[in-house]
């Protein structure tokens, strides 16, 4: 049996976790239906709400079945920040419609994944992260997706992110000019356009962007992608790829 080394390609030694001190998310999201308005790409569509504090999360769904002896979803895997923006994860128990408390605290939600189902290989309803202080929705898994489509991402404290791409694709039922912006807010900050897509649209339309030098992120900022459209029912997806490097390392 050959033992698996190091090779020289940097990012899949990142992939396969095999470089310490480094870590990696693609982040993808979409908004199956934008109107003549300025959203963000993400599950719930219209704007998402920045988080303020730390804060427990109510996680249900819409769906008697996605429960723990379900058909559907049976438990959710969440991964987030705490009150000091270290990593931390959970899995939570699906009760149906029924609220089920996080156990954790968190200030961001940068992914929520069905890690178990019933026979139906899937979520069978909408399941959604709402803070249980303010009640706004931090993160939403779509009947049958089984993972929030959140372009939408933090970096945890201690690392610097690093940002290597962008990708925008668009479904319009007429012609559309649509825009897409790569927002970054840094703490005690606004969010501020680093880079922008421009498309026009009628049909299918994709727009493919790789940074010839990366984008640099401090840490704890939010990195989101932010589109408009001047015609309705407008479908916008988006994805970045971002490589946190360990500060002072």
């Amino acid at each position: 049996m050959s033992t698996i080394e190091k090779t020289n390609d940097f990012f899949f030694n990142v992939a396969r976790r095999m470089i310490s001190n480094v870590n990696s998310a693609m982040k993808f999201g979409r908004n199956a239906n934008v109107n003549i308005s300025s959203q963000d790409i993400w599950s719930a569509g219209a704007t998402w709400v920045a988080p303020t504090a730390a804060r427990l999360h109510n996680i249900k769904s819409t769906n008697a079945n996605d429960t723990a002896a379900g058909s559907g979803a049976r438990t959710v895997l969440i991964t987030g920040l705490d009150a000091s923006y270290a990593v931390q994860s959970e899995t939570v128990i699906l009760n149906g419609t029924t609220n089920v408390p996080t156990v954790n605290s968190y200030t961001m939600i940068n992914d929520m994944v069905i890690a178990t189902t019933g026979g139906d290989a899937t979520n069978d309803g909408t399941i959604t992260a709402t803070a249980a202080v303010d009640l706004t929705v931090t993160a939403q898994i779509n009947v049958g997706i089984g993972q929030a489509q959140s372009a939408i991402y933090q970096v945890p404290a201690g690392f610097t992110g690093y940002i290597l791409d962008m990708n925008v694709s668009v479904q319009a039922a007429s012609t559309a000019n649509i825009s897409v912006d790569l927002l970054v807010q840094e703490v005690g900050s606004m969010f501020v356009s680093k880079y922008q897509v421009n498309l026009i649209s009628t049909g299918n339309n994709v727009a493919n962007i790789r940074f010839p030098v990366p984008l640099r992120i401090a840490a704890q900022s939010i990195v989101k992608l932010r589109c408009s459209s001047n015609a309705n029912n407008t479908d916008i997806s988006g994805s970045f790829t971002v490589v946190n490097l360990q500060n002072n390392v």
